[in-house]
């Protein structure tokens, strides 16, 4: 009876035990998940799992905040201011003290007012129209004297308007051909002082001042030259040629004279020389040589200037056919705007 029951038992565990078995092998053919299946799927060949579609690409959010822009705004150039050169109008008679002809002085013609001795003195008087403008970049007042054999000072310089209570200084012990600025406290002034610091005779040839272009320029300088004969820049080419040829229609434009440059133009038709009126005139801004050429092709250095100019040519000239520019300096380049001839 035991010895059945032993067998019963082991018939049983067999019996469960190969039950186990079949569970597993039928586990791993029926529900296993394949390599390159999704959960729940069956795999079948070779097919591979797709390729994930690219999610839209969201832009990181920047800690810093977006930059400003600005755009950009071209600014016109202001417009120029007409100015011209000119010459004391008159001097105040109960003002001249020891002086020789002082009327002489008002133009650089030659003939000259004669400072004689130690403080002699002369006041010359430029009119409301013609008063002597504080203008920047430029020399506002230019004294001349007669550099030859010594008369040519010193002297010193004084300014203000009628009613002022004192005399404003300028200069002191100048030689020479001088020019002066005025301060920035005063806007222009009618009165020029002369006094003579030398124990001889100072020569005062003419005394000129910048003031505005009133109507027509003095001496009337509508002649605008009809040819470009001479330009010398860095590097010359035809869009540079094509700038330089601005200065012939005088519209303001400008064209830029790079440093130690040149430029010269012709007009077909000579200009007369006239005594005591100004041959032609010069628009610009800076320091620059002028340089003029008659009919004969001679050519005479009339000196070095400053923004815009009215010309008086020399007497040993007849006309004028010819005017050439060049900027002396090594690092500035001086703009030209225009330059005409008196008709």
């Amino acid at each position: 009876m035991r010895q059945e029951r032993c067998q019963k038992l082991i018939s049983a565990i067999l019996l469960l035990w190969g039950c186990v078995i079949g569970l597993v092998f039928l586990s791993e053919d029926s529900l296993g998940i394949q390599p390159g299946t999704e959960l729940g799927q069956t795999q079948t060949g070779d097919q591979v799992p797709m390729v994930p579609e690219q999610r839209p690409e969201r832009p990181i959010p920047s800690s810093q905040p977006a930059m400003e822009t600005r755009a950009i705004t071209e600014y016109p150039r202001p417009p120029i201011v007409q100015t011209q050169r000119v010459f004391a109008d008159a001097f105040l008679p109960k003002s001249v003290w020891r002086v020789t002809d002082p009327q002489d002085g008002l133009r650089k013609d030659g003939r000259v007012a004669v400072l004689e001795g130690l403080n002699a003195q002369v006041v010359y008087h430029f009119y409301k129209d013609h008063r002597i403008l504080n203008v920047p970049n430029e020399p506002d007042l230019t004294i001349y004297t007669h550099d030859k054999g010594g008369f040519d000072g010193p002297y010193n310089v004084f300014a203000a308007n009628f009613g002022d209570s004192t005399w404003m200084q300028l200069g002191s012990n100048a030689v020479g051909t001088s020019s002066f600025d005025l301060p920035p406290t005063i806007e222009a002034i009618e009165l020029v002082l002369i006094i003579n610091q030398n124990n001889g005779a100072t020569y005062i040839e003419a005394v000129e001042g910048v003031s505005f272009a009133r109507g027509e320029m003095q001496g009337t300088f509508t002649y605008a030259p009809e040819e470009l004969i001479g330009l010398r820049v860095e590097r010359l080419d035809c869009a540079e040629v094509e700038r330089a040829r601005i200065v012939l229609t005088g519209s303001g434009m400008g064209y830029q004279l790079t440093p130690l440059g040149e430029i010269e133009v012709k007009w077909n038709t000579p200009i007369k020389n006239e005594w005591k009126n100004e041959e032609f005139h010069i628009e610009a801004e800076g320091e620059y040589e002028i340089y003029a050429s008659d009919n004969r092709g001679m050519e005479n250095f009339i000196g070095r200037r400053a923004g815009s100019q009215s010309i008086d040519l020399p007497q040993n000239m007849t006309d004028l056919t010819r005017v050439r520019i060049r900027n002396p300096n090594n690092n500035r380049p001086v703009m030209i705007y225009a330059i005409r001839g008196r008709r």
